[in-house]
């Protein structure tokens, strides 16, 4: 028993591995590599992608032999074996068609155009999801970031964009968006927007109300620590906070009813 147990932890500490490959691979090509002082998605765009030539396909891609039809419900998942493995939203109640190689499934659309690729998994009756196919916010963040850290580079940048993408999965784009059109409109300088992202960092602010309250009181020489300050930040936050006070009271009023009951 404990043999299996292990050996079932054992793929899916290796399933985790290979699904957080792409995201780790596309946070490493945005960044500044430190040995050519270069980002490597600019070389690839701007140098590299256009000396590529395609790639001669093989002979068991193009055999009509190799894919299997397949007929997409209203779950975006492709049934093998057993397993479920997901495809994007849009391919819902549409024919796929999918091909399995050494330890992977690889999933295409009725005219053969490549969807994406699963890691076949050993969980029989398992559901096998990208986490690119999660329901969540479009991937417009990415461009509305980059627009940003053009304008608005700073140390504290990557900070601030990791926090609005925990705080809101589902709102990315918009929450972005809010805050590129407020800076867009106030054309504040670099130093400003430095101090401001550092200050929301400081204080887990990462929602555009609370951003805009940051930006206005740090544009007018403020401290959040002011009691005025802190109470516009307060309001913005869905968590409400009470004195201590109100605790105490309540315990005091508690004791003098124990106090009557046992007395009667």
């Amino acid at each position: 028993m404990k043999k299996n147990f292990f050996s079932a932890r054992k793929i899916t500490c290796i399933d985790d591995v290979w699904r957080s490959l792409p995201g780790w691979l596309e946070r490493k090509n945005r960044r500044i590599h430190r040995t050519t002082l270069y980002i490597p998605i600019h070389i690839f765009r701007d140098v590299e992608k256009d000396a590529l030539r395609p790639m001669l396909p093989s002979v068991y891609e193009t055999s009509p032999n190799s894919f299997v039809d397949f007929e997409c419900k209203g779950m975006p998942y492709v049934l093998y074996k057993s397993c479920r493995y997901s495809v994007p939203r849009e391919y819902a109640y549409s024919r796929l068609r999918y091909k399995i190689t050494v330890g992977k499934i690889h999933i295409y659309d009725e005219n053969l155009n490549f969807i994406c690729t699963h890691l076949l998994s050993e969980r029989k009756g398992s559901y096998n999801q990208l986490p690119e196919h999660r329901k969540g916010d479009s991937g417009e963040w990415y461009e509305i970031a980059e627009r940003l850290r053009d304008k608005w580079n700073c140390y504290d940048f990557q900070h601030f964009i990791n926090g609005v993408k925990k705080e809101n999965p589902r709102h990315i784009s918009k929450q972005l968006g809010a805050i590129e059109r407020f800076l867009d409109a106030e054309k504040p300088d670099r130093a400003l927007v430095a101090d401001v992202l550092k200050i929301c960092c400081e204080h887990f602010r990462y929602q555009f109300s609370q951003f805009k309250v940051v930006y206005e009181y740090t544009k007018a020489g403020k401290s959040l620590s002011d009691s005025d300050g802190f109470k516009a930040l307060q309001s913005l936050d869905p968590v409400e906070y009470k004195s201590l006070d109100i605790y105490g009271k309540a315990f005091n009023d508690r004791v003098v009813i124990t106090r009557k009951e046992t007395a009667v």
